[in-house]
């Protein structure tokens, strides 16, 4: 297998109501807010003390409580296993690239969670 996974990118959670949930992770929980690349839907992305990041994205249909986040590996060599999770029929969006140039390959578990093979940003 050509995937080199490197390390915990980032963990993300989705709500409804985006000034809130900024408050609380900024006010309560002290996590300092870190700039994000320009996607078509709102959200906010903080540090999480290391290289590790906290994602939250906004989405009008999310019902309190009900979980539909992420959480994402950085890794080498997601164009390569792309090809073969094709070939295995497994769920998946991408391989695509962000705003900022890294690459992000979704695929889904067994149970439906999303798990995010993201690159490392281009040099």
């Amino acid at each position: 297998m050509s995937l080199h996974l490197k390390r915990l990118d980032h963990v993300a959670v989705i709500t409804s109501d985006l000034d809130h949930s900024v408050a609380f992770y900024r006010d309560v929980l002290g996590l300092e807010t870190i700039p994000r690349p320009d996607f078509d839907v709102p959200g906010a992305w903080f540090s999480l003390g290391g290289k590790e990041e906290l994602h939250v994205i906004v989405s009008e249909n999310q019902a309190r409580g009900e979980s539909r986040g992420h959480f994402a590996l950085e890794a080498n060599g997601i164009e390569t296993f792309s090809e073969r999770v094709l070939k295995l029929g497994i769920p998946h969006h991408g391989p695509q690239r962000r705003p900022d140039g890294a690459i992000q390959f979704f695929i889904e578990d067994p149970d439906g969670n999303t798990v995010e093979l993201t690159s490392d940003l281009p040099k």
